[in-house]
């Protein structure tokens, strides 16, 4: 799932690759947003038409659930998910998701380790919503070096995170589908490095990261887990300070696009697109990540980026769907360098299968294989990669 949709940025971006507006964790963006189930499950979908007008009373719901997690940033593992969908009348039923508070813990086998707490609240027929997460991560990543994808060998070191993080959101509705909203983070990480030859490895960092900023959401979608049609837009900015207890200057900036469209009633077409920008005294944990499949999230790493993916999602036969997929991306030092080259920049394509196991939610489990770089990967997640 991108569920829990990200480094402090793997752990930011784990965790929070942004309830979608926690993954969305877009804000920042960093490092599995797509691979990291928890984010999915911490966003319930937002009933669609049909459903709307037929809406009845829910009861609480509690459930534990174990998540199969596979990539090349992290590994293979488990995530374990505790969640509880709060009660909701008939008449919420018809007009907002239900509120959720889930508890989770990721192990994979290279060692990482990220436990946390989530919430997603909405009241008010929607016309206010809350999403907030807080845990710690001890990440294990590989490091290719920082700058643009012209100058990357297949060098890496081992580079570990240790961080905290709690990041609350609030959002009020201000027109139908936009929703505009104010952010806090903050960020404790301790940053260490290996050694490996022709690398230029930075030095260990101890960094506290305190933010406040702004959201904007426009969302469409007829189904947060697995859209058919509809689109989603993003755009985050979080303004970094020494000034409100931190130990850096700098500015987050990400825009993040979704389009869902049907060819037919089997076949949906989804698009995504995206952009990053970092100004200032940007922690390498905060950077901006080119998440393509086919490689290892933290394989180009800048202070902008620009990406596009499209997918094409096949529903066979119930419960089997099959996917094929490709991407380009591109990472630079400023966002006055990106530039994409067809010929140079990284692609990354390739085929999976779904498998639906909660029918009612849309919700698949996962497993793509990709390529990128001369090289296979294997992701094995649930929902969808975007």
């Amino acid at each position: 799932m991108p569920w829990v949709r990200r480094c402090a940025g793997v752990w930011l971006a784990s965790i929070g690759a942004g309830v979608a507006s926690l993954p969305s964790y877009a804000d920042i963006q960093h490092i599995i947003e797509n691979e990291a189930p928890v984010e999915a499950a911490i966003h319930a979908p937002t009933p669609g038409a049909d459903e709307s007008a037929q809406a009845t009373a829910r009861e609480a719901q509690f459930t534990v659930v174990p998540i199969p997690l596979s990539d090349p940033t992290l590994g293979s593992g488990l995530v374990v998910a505790g969640m509880y969908f709060h009660a909701q009348t008939a008449e919420e039923a018809k007009v907002q998701p239900p509120t959720l508070t889930a508890a989770f813990a990721i192990a994979t086998d290279n060692g990482s380790r990220i436990a946390g707490v989530a919430q997603a609240s909405y009241w008010d027929a929607d016309r206010w919503r809350f999403s907030g997460i807080a845990g710690y991560g001890h990440i294990n990543l590989d490091f290719f070096g920082a700058g643009s994808t012209d100058t990357h060998e297949n060098v890496s070191a081992r580079w570990t995170v240790d961080a905290t993080i709690v990041h609350p959101k609030l959002f009020r509705r201000f027109d139908d589908h936009w929703y505009a909203g104010a952010q806090l983070r903050y960020v404790d990480a301790r940053q260490t490095f290996g050694t490996a030859s022709g690398l230029t490895i930075p030095l260990a960092e101890q960094i506290t990261s305190v933010g406040a900023g702004l959201t904007i959401e426009r969302d469409t979608r007829d189904n947060q887990f697995n859209a058919y049609s509809g689109s989603l837009f993003q755009f985050d900015a979080l303004f970094n300070r020494a000034g409100l207890g931190g130990d850096a200057d700098y500015n987050a900036i990400t825009v993040r696009w979704r389009k869902y469209m049907s060819l037919s009633p089997t076949l949906v077409l989804a698009i995504d697109t995206r952009g990053c920008s970092r100004t200032g005294d940007v922690p390498l944990f905060d950077a901006c990540f080119l998440q393509l499949r086919g490689f290892p999230v933290t394989r180009y790493v800048g202070n902008a980026m620009t990406m596009a993916q499209a997918e094409f999602r096949w529903r066979v036969a119930a419960p089997i769907g099959l996917v094929a997929f490709a991407g380009i991306g591109t990472v630079a030092s400023r966002p006055g360098d990106l530039h994409i080259d067809p010929a140079s920049a990284p692609v990354g394509y390739g085929l999976g299968i779904r498998y639906m196991v909660l029918p009612s939610q849309r919700i698949n489990l996962s497993v793509d294989l990709a390529r990128g770089g001369g090289s296979n990967a294997l992701y094995v997640s649930v929902t969808e990669a975007f």
